[in-house]
């Protein structure tokens, strides 16, 4: 004990060493030990201009990578609406003295029901009146928080320190929710994505096998064999498409029995796009799907 103790001694500051051993000293030293020793490099320090310039193309480089994250219809839309708010807040700024960047919740309340609904009323209430979605608000808040993160403004907003992101405050998700319910009553009516009729997909189902006659890769050959499989369960059971990953063969129960997809799979000697012998579409047994 008075060895581990001499050691302790040694390596931690005389005045970080007390007799219950000072938990951060106890953590620095720790992490010292496990870091990797890096001894002074021998490389040759850049100027000042070339560091400036290697971090001005470093970051520029990955800023354009960090872009392809998302797709190229979600960046477009986050710009557009960054654009928008920040005309409202420059047209808005003698008064409020506020830009885009210095923004409180209240400023995105007036932008929300002053401007962004009126300008996007584009669905129809029970009554015949043009509104603007619900979901298209949504959207719009949810760019909007991912810009104000890329600017900076992370976290929750802070009425107290006016810090934050204004767009992750009370005042604003109670906005969301209040407005899906003041849509309900007008009359508004979330409707669905239309479906494809059964010529569209017949026509989708020919190409694929069209496309898979003509692979010589086994892979590939597949692949189209699987997305057929999919499009047609999908389409014939109306079964969501999130949950396409999780459908396993056992959960498949054809009309004729059993727990396989024989008509589904592209057959080559009728030449047809995927083999309909069985008329009754397929049912998914919900148990299992993971």
């Amino acid at each position: 004990m008075g060895q581990q103790s001499d050691l302790l001694h040694l390596t931690f500051p005389h005045s970080q060493v007390s007799s219950k051993l000072d938990p951060a000293s106890l953590s620095k030293h720790y992490s010292s030990i496990c870091a990797t020793n890096t001894p002074t490099s021998s490389t040759p320090k850049l100027s000042q201009q070339q560091c400036e310039s290697l971090y001005s193309t470093g970051l520029t480089t990955a800023a354009d990578i960090q872009q392809k994250s998302v797709k190229a219809s979600t960046l477009k839309a986050r710009r557009a609406a960054a654009k928008e708010l920040a005309e409202w807040m420059h047209s808005m700024h003698h008064v409020t003295g506020r830009t885009m960047l210095t923004a409180i919740p209240e400023d995105i309340l007036v932008y929300f029901t002053q401007r962004l609904l009126p300008n996007h009323a584009g669905s129809n209430t029970a009554a015949g009146e043009l509104i603007a979605a619900p979901g298209s608000l949504s959207g719009t808040k949810s760019h909007l928080a991912t810009e104000y993160e890329l600017l900076g403004c992370i976290g929750n907003w802070d009425p107290v320190s006016q810090t934050g992101n204004p767009m992750h405050s009370m005042q604003v998700r109670n906005m969301l929710k209040g407005y899906a319910n003041h849509a309900t009553e007008l009359g508004y009516q979330k409707r669905g994505a239309v479906p494809l009729t059964q010529a569209e997909m017949h026509t989708m189902l020919s190409s694929m096998f069209q496309m898979l006659i003509k692979c010589t890769d086994q892979a590939e050959q597949l692949l189209l064999t699987r997305d057929g499989l999919l499009f047609s369960i999908l389409w014939q059971t109306c079964y969501r498409g999130f949950n396409a990953g999780g459908v396993r063969l056992e959960n498949i129960v054809l009309p004729i029995g059993g727990s396989s997809v024989p008509y589904l799979i592209p057959n080559r000697l009728q030449q047809g796009p995927f083999c309909t012998c069985c008329q009754t579409p397929p049912k998914i047994r919900k148990e299992g799907i993971v």
